[in-house]
């Protein structure tokens, strides 16, 4: 098993990161949820594409107070109702000041890697037992590449 694992400060708002988490499913949402908060993470939650997109929004109006800041990375789903990550990808890609925030796929679809890495996610995970540990090793992973750019 993995030593326990703490978030890297982000350098460039030295702060903890923050994550949006976007997935349908109840269980899976709030138990992501809970364990990125119980290792420190920032974790905002949403339960479509839909429901995400507003928040992004709502974080982009300088009038809304600095804890909604946009998040540092993006963990989605992609079957989703009312707007699904396929979507969701598009619009972020189409969005100057959102194209930039990392996004992670985690998704039981079965899809090509290839094809999800095309419609602009930077990584992903196919939703299974193992689902846990690589999501922390890839956010360790983003964190290092931050520190370096």
């Amino acid at each position: 098993m993995a030593p326990p694992l703490r978030p890297v400060l982000n350098t460039r708002l030295e702060q903890v990161p923050a994550i949006l988490l976007v997935d349908d499913d109840t269980t899976i949402r709030s138990t992501l949820a809970r364990l990125l908060r119980g290792h420190g993470y920032r974790a905002s939650v949403a339960s479509n594409g839909a429901e995400a997109m507003r928040l992004l929004s709502g974080s982009l109006d300088h009038a809304r107070p600095a804890g909604d800041a946009l998040p540092d990375v993006i963990l989605l789903d992609l079957q989703m109702p009312e707007m699904n990550g396929w979507a969701v990808l598009a619009e972020l890609r189409r969005n100057d000041r959102l194209c930039s925030i990392p996004v992670v796929v985690l998704s039981a679809e079965p899809v090509n890697e290839r094809t999800v890495l095309d419609a602009g996610a930077r990584a992903f995970i196919r939703k299974d037992a193992d689902v846990v540990d690589e999501l922390f090793d890839l956010l360790g992973a983003l964190d290092e590449l931050d520190e370096r750019q």
